[in-house]
Order: C-alpha cells, then sequence, then structure tokens
C-alpha cells in the first residue's frame, strides 16, 4: 500500500500533526482516540505529553509509580506513531505473557476499536484474525507484542523501527541489548522507551535511570517562591501534606498543573531522556480528598520500601546508598583529572599520599588496580583527590608496579598506602626491589573490628610484615560522610560515562543488621556486577593523612551539627606506629 492510498481523512490528520507548532505533535492524533466512550486527552497526564513528540531522542525512561497512566500513555502514544508513519513496525516487550497480552487487548484494542474513524485505521473485516500478538494497520505500520522474562531468543527474529518496554524493571538487563537488536536494520528512529516502577538500587530501571537526564517534576510555590523538586533526595517527603501537595518550605498548598520538567543532566535530553512521575503530584492522587487521604493510609501502614516503589516511584533498599550524584558533583572542582595538574597541585601541598587498590584481573572480572593521589595543604584539614587513575585490566602485574613506581618517583608522596591481602603482598615486594622504601609503604588490611579503633598496627613477627588493620565498613562510612561534608574534594567531574572511576562511589551501600547477641553490625555492599575499586584506593589514601594527623576533619562544623563526645572517641584514632 502506498502513501497515496492511505484515506484522505487520516492523510488530513497526519498533514494536521506535521503541520502543528506543538514539540508534541503526535498529540494532535488524540481526538481519533476515546476512552470510556469519552476522547482521549492529556489534561490529567501532562506528565506524558513528551511521549507524543515525534522527535522523541533515540532512548527514553519513565520511572513511575503505580496507577499514574504510564501504560494507557505509552499505547497512546505507540498507536498515534504508528497511524501517523506508514510501515512503522513497533516492538512491545514485557516480562511475561500475561502481562504484554493485558497491552494488546486492554489499551491498544479499545483505543483503536472504539475509534470514531476505525475503519481508516484498520480492516475491521479482518479485525477477529488480528493475533493477541500482532496487529496489523491499513497503512503497513504493525504492532508485534512479546515477551523476555526468562530470555529473550523469541524476539531475535522480529525486526522493528521502534521498541517500547513495560515493566522493565522485571527485565533481566542482559536482555535489554539483545531485544534493542531488533533495531539495527532499521535505518530512521531507532527509538527505545523505557517504563516501569523501580524497586531496588540495582534493578534494572535504576541502572537506565541513571544513564538518562533524571528528569523531575518541579513546583514553584506562589507564597515563598519555594521551588519543590519531586524527587525523595530532595523536597518530596516534606510535600506530604494533611489534605493535599505542599511546600516543602513553608507548607503552603502548591499546584503540580502549574509545575514542569527540570533536568539535573539536561546534556542527556538529546540522547537519553528520563522523567519521575511520583503519585503525589498526579491530579487523580491529589485533587481527590478521597484519594489523598489513602495515600496518607499508605504512607503510615505500608513497609517503606513498598511505599517508596508503589506511590512514590523511587527505587529502595534496606541498605542506603553512601553517596549520591548529586554529592559527588558538589564536592568536584576545577581541576581536571590530568597528571601535568595534579603535579602543580602537588607542589602546594604539605603531605601527600598514593593510594592503591589492587585489582582481581581475568576476562570474567571487572576489577581493576586504581591508583589515587591525595594531598592535604597547609593549614587545611580537607583532603584533594588530585588525580585518579584506572590501570587496564590487560596490564601484567609487573607492567602495573612499573607504571606506579613511575608515579612515585615524579610526585615522591610521603607515604603509599595498599590493599596488603590478595595480590598486595606480591606487588609489594616488587615495588620495594624496584627501589621504593619499605618504610614509606602502609601495607593495609580490610577486616571488621567494632570493638577496635577504625586503624590499628599489627606488629610484625619472624618472617611477617608488619601491616595495619583497617575496618572496612566504618572506614568507608566515615569517608563517604567527610565527602558529602566537603572535606574531601575530586577533580573536576569527567562526565558520567563508565570511564569515569568516581562513578564507583554510587555503587556502595550501608546497611544495619542485627547480631545475634541484639548488636548491630553495620554492613557495606556493593551493588551486584558493579566495581568499587576507586572506593578502596581513595579510602586508603585518605585514611592514611588522618591516621598521621590524628585527627579527623571537624565533620560537625562542616555540617554545621554538633556531635557528642562518644561519637567522636568512635572516629578518632590514637597514636600513630609510623
Amino acid at each position: 500500500m502506498e502513501v497515496a492510498d492511505i484515506p484522505s481523512a487520516l492523510e488530513q490528520v497526519r498533514d494536521r500533526i506535521i503541520k502543528s507548532p506543538d514539540t508534541a505533535k503526535l498529540a494532535a492524533a488524540l481526538p481519533l482516540f476515546r476512552v470510556k466512550g469519552k476522547p482521549f486527552t492529556l489534561e490529567d497526564h501532562f506528565f506524558f505529553k513528551p511521549l507524543f513528540r515525534i522527535d522523541f531522542p533515540r532512548r527514553g525512561v519513565y520511572k513511575c509509580a503505580r496507577q499514574v497512566g504510564k501504560t494507557q500513555n505509552m499505547s497512546a502514544s505507540k498507536l498515534a506513531r504508528s497511524l501517523v508513519i506508514p510501515y512503522y513496525n513497533i516492538l512491545f516487550v514485557c516480562p511475561r505473557f500475561e502481562q504484554i497480552k493485558r497491552i494488546s487487548n486492554n489499551y491498544v484494542k479499545p483505543l483503536v476499536i472504539s475509534s470514531p474513524v476505525r475503519d481508516l485505521l484498520i480492516d475491521t473485516k479482518l479485525i477477529r484474525d488480528q493475533s493477541v500478538l500482532q496487529r496489523t494497520f491499513r497503512n503497513g505500520s504493525t504492532h508485534v507484542y512479546s515477551f523476555a522474562f526468562l530470555d529473550a531468543e523469541r524476539i531475535r527474529s522480529v525486526a522493528a523501527n521502534e521498541i517500547a518496554i513495560d515493566e522493565v524493571q522485571d527485565i533481566i538487563w542482559d536482555h535489554i541489548p539483545v531485544i534493542a537488536e531488533t533495531l539495527s536494520g532499521s535505518k530512521r528512529w531507532r527509538q527505545q522507551l523505557f517504563t516501569g516502577t523501580p524497586k531496588t538500587l540495582d534493578n534494572t530501571i535504576e541502572k537506565l535511570w541513571r544513564q538518562s537526564s533524571m528528569g523531575e517534576w518541579v513546583i514553584k510555590c506562589t507564597a515563598c517562591n519555594h521551588w519543590n523538586i519531586s524527587c525523595v533526595e530532595h523536597d518530596l517527603l516534606k510535600m506530604i501534606g494533611k489534605t493535599t501537595v505542599c511546600c516543602a518550605k513553608c507548607g503552603r498548598p502548591i499546584e503540580p498543573r502549574e509545575g514542569g520538567w527540570a533536568f539535573p543532566f539536561e546534556e542527556r535530553n538529546s540522547t537519553f531522556v528520563g522523567y519521575h512521575i511520583p503519585q503525589l503530584v498526579h491530579p487523580y492522587h491529589y485533587e481527590t480528598e478521597d484519594n489523598w487521604r489513602e495515600l496518607l493510609f499508605k504512607m503510615r501502614t505500608y513497609p517503606e520500601s513498598r511505599f517508596y516503589n508503589e506511590c512514590l516511584g523511587e527505587s529502595f533498599d534496606s541498605a542506603t546508598r553512601l553517596m549520591t550524584m548529586q554529592a559527588l558533583r558538589q564536592i568536584s572542582t576545577d581541576h581536571p583529572n590530568d597528571i601535568k595538574t595534579a603535579a602543580l597541585r602537588a607542589k602546594n601541598c604539605n603531605f601527600v599520599t598514593i593510594g592503591i587498590d589492587w585489582g582481581g584481573g581475568g576476562s570474567e572480572s571487572k576489577s581493576h588496580t586504581v591508583v589515587c593521589l591525595c594531598g592535604v595543604r597547609p593549614s587545611m584539614d580537607t583532603v584533594d583527590v588530585l588525580y585518579t587513575i584506572r590501570l587496564k585490566q590487560a596490564m601484567t602485574p609487573q607492567e602495573e608496579v612499573i607504571y606506579i613506581t613511575n608515579l612515585i618517583s615524579q610526585f615522591n608522596p610521603d607515604l603509599i598506602a595498599h590493599d596488603y591481602g590478595g595480590a598486595g603482598n606480591l606487588r609489594e615486594v616488587m615495588m620495594i626491589q624496584s627501589g621504593v622504601p619499605e618504610k614509606r609503604i602502609v601495607p593495609y588490611t580490610y577486616s571488621v573490628t567494632a570493638k577496635r579503633q577504625i586503624i590499628y598496627f599489627n606488629p610484625g613477627g619472624a618472617g611477617t610484615r608488619s601491616s595495619y588493620t583497617i575496618d572496612k565498613p566504618r572506614s568507608l562510612v566515615t569517608l563517604c560522610a567527610m565527602m558529602r561534608a566537603g572535606k574531601v574534594t575530586l577533580p573536576r567531574w569527567p562526565g558520567d560515562t563508565d570511564d569515569n572511576p568516581f562513578l564507583d562511589f554510587l555503587n556502595l551501600s550501608e546497611e544495619v543488621q542485627e547480631r545475634a547477641r541484639g548488636s548491630d553490625a553495620v554492613i557495606v555492599s556493593k551493588a551486584p556486577e558493579s566495581t568499587d575499586d576507586t572506593c578502596h584506593a581513595v579510602n586508603y589514601a585518605a585514611s592514611c593523612i588522618w591516621y598521621h594527623q590524628q585527627r579527623y576533619p571537624d565533620l560537625a562544623e562542616a555540617l554545621q551539627i554538633k556531635m557528642s563526645q562518644e561519637d567522636i572517641n568512635a572516629i578518632s584514632p590514637r597514636a600513630p606506629e609510623w
């Protein structure tokens, strides 16, 4: 079927869409659809207007709470696109067959059947012959519906111009590239839309969210001019008023309809746009008194994780992330992460350390050797991370040692702290044989030592190397607390790509677990299939400085809080052994 054969009525709709000055041009097709007998509109679903852009970015993710209209609007926007663009193929994917069947039968089919121009959209004589897993339209466009919970093999034979994955939080991360390959034969479009409700911090939708522009709905309070940012990290919890959504600062009611999208990573909007929609800013929930009371009831009675996931559209774990992207960017300076700049800055420091975390290596391992150079300026208590590099996995231990000894020769650090466990023993011997003074080397071994100081000395014996034990969870928690307080600074933010070593800090989570005897234990772990090598390299270097100084920076002053003497004693080291 040629474009010219399309009925003139539908052709006129297409012309009106193309000529529309609105960026969300596809919204002009909404009069073609009905929902429960009423015209489909975006009046109460203004969050989804970007979905109706013809020039939607190559990738996009909607991280949504339950019952905010994500599946309905996703279905309508994709149907509008299929009807406007001839021979346009969209692949819909859900984890399970029941879910994808629901999209086909309960969302797309009613939009088509109830349309006043349905005879122009489909051949009504063949509607009963249409499969629940494929729908074909008069203009040659098709919808293919599939599922990929256990594997993505059934999708390999599909060729598409666009994919829409709903409930993506239950899609295995490794299946997404397989699904995306269905677009590789398309000369144009090749768009990917991910929608779902978040779960844990290492879930698929959270990984996609971190790659996106991470857009949040912001509402300006007309009373105090405070911009309310609708995410837990900022104002969301404080916006939950007694009767409706309110200003986090002054407590007066605010109107989400007058808000708009704000993006902390606006530069990503053209490649991977992200939108977060919690229930409490959606008209269905805040404009109806009964629904708002129900929201408050769920806040009181739901487990915290369920309330965060289902109602706030936020990822949640029993573990708490030690660092946030915002905190990392805030402590980044204007100094680039390169050798020349680090050499100039090191001259202004009166104490310099190098921290080394040796990688595990191997083709299956994601671990790298990371080297971190830190310094402290005179009369300052802030540790400046001057230079950090993640060495290539292909380097042999000998090549790593050669690189590091050259770095030591160039910067002449006061101390070199490294991971003495595992491969560290051999590499230390190689460094000493290369001319690094043994007295400058501080061998660290991680342990959990709740009843002792964070760092303590282990004297060597006959044939045994003296070393230092450092409490892993407490030292990492302390390091991240110092970073959040601005007492550790990073070089200029290298970007949010995989080669940024400081993104490792986003992989650390803290969890308090109860011991058998009733006392609590703090556990620090990293997200599955992620790296934390940079965290340990920085930890060794910074802890080495604090231990040598016999004091930590004034965290209370930096955070403008008061600390008890017990808290101060818990993080303060005692007499140094070097």
